[in-house]
């Protein structure tokens, strides 16, 4: 770039110089995203994950990192789909009875009950759930 700027003034983020909403659905989604990212940088091999398939034969998969568990569809779409998986095959603190669920994509929440947990999945977006 011409103008004689440093190299730092180059790369400068957008919402730093109040060039960007903060606010805005994309700088919230990213800013979840990222900050999810970062608590399961630190559970060792980051090449390591479990995969879970829905256990009533929703086309939803579940991939487990830490104590975090990323949920996703694979059959698209909108709407709304609900998929049940055994609390036995989740990390160990979310597989109590009564124990919170926090998707930190959305303000959308579920609990363990009777050995099982029921995530819902909306518009076909993905969830990442964590204990609350």
């Amino acid at each position: 770039m011409a103008g004689g700027q440093s190299d730092n003034d180059k790369r400068q983020p957008l919402w730093s110089n109040g060039g960007y909403n903060t606010q805005s659905e994309l700088y919230v989604f990213m800013k979840a995203v990222v900050g999810a990212r970062k608590q399961m940088i630190g559970v060792g091999d980051d090449t390591n994950f479990d995969v879970l398939v829905a256990d009533d034969g929703a086309r939803v998969f579940a991939f487990v990192r830490g104590s975090t568990v990323v949920v996703t569809s694979i059959s698209g779409g909108g709407g709304e789909q609900t998929a049940n998986f055994a609390a036995s095959r989740l990390p160990s603190p979310m597989q109590p009875d009564g124990t919170k669920l926090c998707d930190t994509l959305s303000s959308g929440s579920t609990y363990v009950s009777n050995g099982n947990v029921a995530i819902k999945l909306e518009n076909g977006l993905p969830g990442l759930y964590t204990k609350c």
